[in-house]
């Protein structure tokens, strides 16, 4: 690992980039951890402790994701399925809609965040997976294009919770080491929900009549009836924090507070000053950057989900072919996005994995906006596919481990998360039908905003591995004082000042 060159005696560097150590003890446990050589605890218990927390959680976590981008990408499936046909809607009321969801999705994310301190996991995400099936369902109803962006709007509110919530939640569960896997697990959920949706899209189009219904409508109930159900299960099921875990015994409990979440108290999150966390979170330069690099992988995810069924469409496919044909890009997706998130894991690496991920997007990007072969341009709608998934597990374990103190964690997810749904509602405005049916401004906006990605995490790495080696050099005195501030006073303005260099020539061009 070129990030953490750790001597036996003494940890000096960091595991990835930009995560500090609070002291040495918990840096040496948490190598020895990483390294797969426990300093004194049984394999065969740790391997069991892990078993039975991946089989109790990570299912549920993945169809929450799965059912929740379902139910709100599926407006992509319903447009190629006629809704803008049968109901008095516009263009640019339609696209309102798909953007007018982030908007409530980015008011209420911070507040759902409190409220999921108040409330636990387990019966916040329930009431969450109820809210916004129920508000999915109702979009069956709408009669013109305002009630469809007052339904969406709402849709937002109700989801809004649930990505901060189980960020939160994973880094919890898991380590530093273990995270970008199984958040590239639940965000593959995501990514298969546009495989499942564009393959359930093509049956359901064959029911267009029966009771009365148009084909898009029966998408909108038959789609949100799972996460109704999960509800229901998530709140008999989904283990609160680790502490109060049914499922190991006392051995197995205190093992993995001792040797895979060294330093950890109780589980829950601190309940003092509520603001204080978020004033802490805002004052770290960290936060901004990954803001921005949330910004355009949200943005490239959301394009995908919305549009793909209508770039598809646009090639020369048919409208039924179209939703079927949009599975297998995503198919490939969520491979790449368990590949990348797994070197990224093994390596300890996050940035240049970011970065080749956003490079197969923009490529796919030009190659849509070059080509002329409808087969080559099926191809082409692999690489924009790959680009987000890719990026996104990556990013998330990046910043869920970059912030010390769990309840500065939360705030800072929550904030990141916020930003990074900018994305979304960009998404929502780059494909319009006057760009039909290559798409190419569009092509060219996302292509664009992905650019940004790619510098500024190169940006990042540089500056945190300068950050790790000045720290390495750095008296007990002079090390506690760099933890206590994140990072050095003179890096971080070199950083933020190359970073808005580098942001200001990308937009002059």
């Amino acid at each position: 690992m070129e990030e953490a060159k750790t001597e036996a005696s003494l940890p000096k560097s960091t595991i990835d980039e930009g995560h500090f150590y609070e002291d040495q003890a918990n840096a040496e446990i948490e190598t020895a951890i990483l390294s797969e050589h426990p300093p004194v605890a049984d394999k065969e218990i740790l391997r069991r402790i892990k078993l039975k927390r991946d089989m109790r959680i990570m299912p549920l976590v993945s169809l929450f994701y799965l059912f929740s981008c379902l139910d709100r990408v599926n407006i992509g499936n319903a447009k190629v399925a006629g809704i803008t046909d049968d109901i008095s809607i516009t263009g640019d009321q339609f696209n309102v809609a798909l953007s007018i969801f982030f908007i409530g999705y980015i008011l209420f994310e911070f507040p759902a965040n409190m409220i999921l301190e108040r409330l636990g996991p387990k019966t916040w995400i329930s009431v969450l997976l109820l809210a916004w099936g129920t508000t999915a369902a109702c979009l069956a109803a709408v009669k013109d294009g305002t009630q469809l962006i007052i339904v969406r709007l709402f849709l937002g509110f109700a989801e809004a919770g649930l990505a901060p919530a189980v960020y939160l939640y994973l880094s919890v569960w898991y380590t530093r080491a273990e995270l970008a896997k199984r958040i590239a697990i639940y965000f593959a959920g995501g990514v298969a929900a546009n495989t499942v949706g564009g393959i359930l899209a093509f049956g359901i189009m064959n029911m267009d009549g029966y009771g009365g219904l148009h084909g898009w409508q029966w998408i909108f109930i038959i789609e949100a009836i799972p996460s109704i159900a999960l509800s229901f299960v998530t709140f008999l099921f989904l283990p609160e924090f680790p502490e109060k875990a049914t499922f190991w015994n006392d051995q197995e409990r205190t093992t993995f507070f001792t040797y895979m979440k060294p330093g950890e108290g109780e589980g829950t999150i601190e309940k003092k000053d509520v603001w204080k966390p978020a004033r802490d979170a805002i004052a770290d330069w960290k936060l901004y950057c990954f803001s921005i690099i949330g910004i355009g992988t949200c943005a490239t995810g959301y394009t995908v989900g919305f549009f793909l069924p209508s770039i598809v469409h646009g090639l020369g496919f048919s409208a039924q072919a179209s939703q079927g044909l949009s599975a297998a890009p995503n198919v490939v997706a969520i491979i790449f996005c368990l590949g990348v998130a797994i070197s990224a894991d093994n390596h300890q690496e996050r940035a240049l994995h970011i970065t080749f991920s956003a490079a197969i997007g923009v490529f796919g990007f030009v190659l849509l906006m070059v080509l002329e072969n409808q087969v080559a341009l099926y191809i082409a709608t692999i690489f924009i596919c790959c680009a987000g998934p890719g990026s996104t597990p990556v990013l998330i374990s990046w910043f869920a481990s970059s912030f010390s103190g769990r309840a500065k964690c939360a705030a800072a997810v929550a904030i990141i998360n916020s930003f990074s749904n900018l994305g979304g509602v960009i998404a929502g405005q780059l494909y319009r039908d006057s760009d039909a049916p290559r798409y190419t401004h569009g092509h060219g906006a996302s292509l664009g905003l992905l650019i940004p990605v790619i510098m500024i995490s190169l940006v990042m790495k540089v500056s945190l591995l300068s950050i790790n080696r000045k720290r390495d050099t750095l008296s007990p005195e002079g090390r506690d004082a760099l933890i206590a501030s994140g990072c050095s006073g003179d890096q971080m303005s070199i950083s933020l000042a190359v970073l808005i260099h580098i942001i200001l020539t990308y937009i002059t061009l």
